[in-house]
């Protein structure tokens, strides 16, 4: 999933020398101009200037200086490609050259300008700092982090360094060590929204939740108009399945920067987690629109397609996500999930095991693979699938769930109902856990505490048809008081009724149960 980090591209202030009279009035009146941000009024009076000095560096320079700030980074490295033809010696020129380049995402030549700046001027913070972030940009983080650490040799309370720092951290997945970073940016500017904004990341990243959500906050506290700390307030939101939050923040993104793929993308998931998948493929659809190698957007609308049912066009999607990366796991587990809907269980194996050959230490294959099997009623095959998948993510609740099935199936009641055990303790929302608990206690006649199962995965789904007619057996089997019997034939209607036309009961019970209601029973009526 991508997450949005700041850079602070630095440009040098603009210096002043001799020049002819007249162009340097028209200069200065620009530089003037530019320092209250009307830049289109300082271009006008430098193109004056040049016209009078075509000699002139200062008049180029700042030129440069305000299409840059304007966004014409291409008409602004002409300027200062003339000015350095003109003094090939003034460090400032090969910075803001460099700045724009890195804007264009010219990264490999924004380095040569920004290592040009060094030679001119060893100890150049700012030099040093540009330089590591087009280092970052091209995925050269130890190189981009030695920048880093000179720039804040030699100016230890550079901000933007220890921001820049933590960055290039992240992408080397060494979140602690970047938090310490954003700490000291803070410290030294308590009013740094990017920090706060990228602090909020590694403490995603960390699993510190709350306290990404408090750095995040103070970002939009300070910058009001921040998407970008709106779109990662709603990761982190998706991540604690707070989805309606996590929607509203992704909007607030969008209002902001209407094509920000990262926001599409933030939102369906939002909304796929809802069971809106029509809007959550609409958004995936956007994000892959506005960048075409978005790989987690095809997997989230392979995945919003499947819950859709419409298998084939989730499995063209998981296809996609593995011509950009054959080694993506998920994307295996998915289409193979997605095969078996479409009753291609060996095509879906085979996908497990080619899988299995790339990253045989992934749990979420062993789990599918031995979930298929299940599927297909091969249960003593699924199990050792199982026993690898909790092997190497003894965590792994569906695992758990999915080995005691198999145990059940296989008559290993006793051993299930410890794998049932697990599996709720790691998911206690679980209702095919308790269901599935429930009858493997019934198979060993332990019908109270089975019942006890079965109402706790009614309370958790009400609509489990399933559930009603294994509650309605226990009581049956329990029986003794004609109290039972009529528990035992409510539940069987109710699941009737819930089943419908697909209810085919295994055992029916019911005329059994009503018929023991016309015998002498124990008191308990």
């Amino acid at each position: 999933m991508k997450r949005f980090l700041f850079f602070t591209l630095l440009l040098a202030g603009i210096s002043q020398g001799l020049y002819a009279q007249s162009a340097e009035d028209l200069v200065n009146s620009a530089i003037e101009k530019a320092n209250k941000k009307d830049y289109t009024a300082a271009i006008t009076d430098c193109d004056s200037a040049v016209v009078l000095d075509p000699g002139s560096v200062k008049a180029f320079y700042t030129r440069g200086f305000a299409k840059s700030s304007l966004g014409r980074y291409t008409d602004a490295i002409k300027d200062y490609d003339q000015a350095i033809e003109l003094d090939p010696t003034f460090t400032v020129l090969y910075i803001n050259r460099g700045n724009a380049k890195d804007e264009l995402g010219h990264f490999t030549d924004a380095i040569a300008d920004f290592s040009q700046a060094i030679v001119l001027e060893p100890r150049s913070a700012i030099a040093y700092n540009n330089r590591g972030i087009a280092k970052n940009s091209l995925g050269r983080y130890a190189d981009a982090i030695a920048d880093f650490d000179e720039a804040i040799v030699l100016l230890p309370k550079f901000e933007p360094a220890y921001n820049n720092r933590g960055h290039a951290k992240i992408n080397l997945k060494q979140y602690v060590e970047a938090k310490a970073d954003f700490d000291m940016a803070i410290a030294l500017f308590p009013k740094f929204t990017k920090a706060f904004n990228n602090r909020g990341l590694a403490k995603d990243f960390l699993g510190d939740y709350a306290g990404a959500i408090a750095d995040l906050n103070q970002a939009i506290a300070l910058d009001p108009k921040c998407a970008e700390a709106f779109n990662n307030r709603a990761h982190v939101e998706n991540e604690l399945k707070h989805y309606n939050e996590a929607l509203e923040d992704c909007n607030q993104a969008l209002a902001l920067i209407p094509k920000y793929p990262d926001a599409f993308y933030n939102r369906g998931v939002a909304t796929s987690n809802l069971g809106n998948y029509a809007n959550a493929i609409a958004d995936f659809d956007q994000t892959v629109t506005l960048d075409p190698k978005y790989i987690d957007a095809y997997y989230g609308r392979a995945n919003a397609k499947g819950k859709a049912e419409n298998y084939s066009g989730a499995i063209d999607d998981y296809n996609e996500v593995l011509k950009l990366d054959p080694k993506y796991m998920d994307a295996y587990v998915g289409r193979a999930n997605a095969r078996v809907k479409t009753g291609k269980n060996d095509e879906a194996l085979r996908d497990l095991d080619q899988a299995v050959t790339i990253n045989p230490n992934y749990a979420s294959v062993f789990g599918a693979r031995g979930a298929i099997k299940i599927s297909m009623k091969n249960y003593n095959n699924a199990i050792p699938d199982l026993d690898r998948a909790i092997a190497i993510d003894p965590k792994y609740a569906e695992a758990y769930l999915n080995r005691a099935i198999a145990k059940n199936n296989l008559g290993m009641s006793a051993e299930a109902v410890a794998d049932y055990d697990l599996a709720i303790k790691l998911d206690p929302k679980s209702v095919l856990a308790y269901n599935g608990r429930g009858e493997a206690k019934n198979k060993l006649n332990r019908f109270a505490e089975a019942i006890s199962d079965f109402s706790q995965a009614i309370a958790l789904d009400p609509k489990l048809a399933s559930a009603y007619q294994n509650r309605g057996f226990a009581y049956y089997k329990l029986g003794s008081t004609k109290l039972n019997y009529r528990k035992a034939i409510a539940d069987y209607n109710i699941a009737v009724q819930l089943g419908g036309s697909d209810f085919k009961p295994t055992f029916n019970y019911q005329e059994i149960a009503v018929a023991a209601l016309d015998k002498p029973t124990t008191k308990g009526q």
